[in-house]
């Protein structure tokens, strides 16, 4: 069984284009990579990279953690705001739900009014052609009564369809 080691050689190049990306300024890096590819860097370069790289994590964490800041800043600002147009919109919602409760009850009242008169119509009516037999006739006429059904439900469907189409431009919103 063979055992491949695949030995990769890199370049004084490529160890200098790395110390540039990583912050590093471009005479250093180009002396360091080259004492570093031919292994000649001393115990205090190497104190001077790690100081130099540690400042420089530190100021990253101090970015970072300013950056933390500024978008915590900014989000709390955003939740508060959407905090209050979620309240105006309740607000608006139960503003609508009391007015709708309103008309519900007007629309109520009109109809009963409308079916009382309508039943006083018919009993004077009847009292003035009972002799001719009308009353009778117009009691068990079904057709006036489809027609007086149909009228309910026409009223009822279009109070219906106007509150379905304030709350959901409401919604819109």
């Amino acid at each position: 069984m063979k055992s491949s080691i695949v030995a990769t050689s890199i370049t004084e190049e490529q160890i200098y284009k790395e110390f540039l990306r990583l912050g590093m300024e471009q005479l250093i890096a180009e002396d360091l990579s080259k004492r570093y590819y031919h292994n000649e860097l001393t115990y205090r370069d190497l104190e001077n990279l790690e100081k130099q790289f540690g400042i420089k994590f530190d100021n990253l964490v101090t970015k970072i953690d300013t950056v933390k800041s500024q978008l915590t800043t900014k989000i709390d600002g955003v939740e508060k705001n959407l905090n209050l147009k979620i309240d105006n919109l309740d607000t608006k919602i139960d503003t609508l739900e009391k007015n709708l409760q309103k008309d519900m009850l007007n629309l109520e009242q009109t109809m009963k009014k409308n079916i009382s008169m309508l039943e006083q119509n018919r009993i004077k009516e009847s009292q003035m052609h009972h002799k001719k037999g009308f009353f009778k006739k117009f009691l068990y006429d079904d057709d006036w009564w489809n027609v007086l059904l149909s009228i309910c439900i026409s009223i009822a469907t279009i109070a219906w369809l106007s509150i379905f189409g304030i709350l959901r431009k409401l919604l819109r919103l």
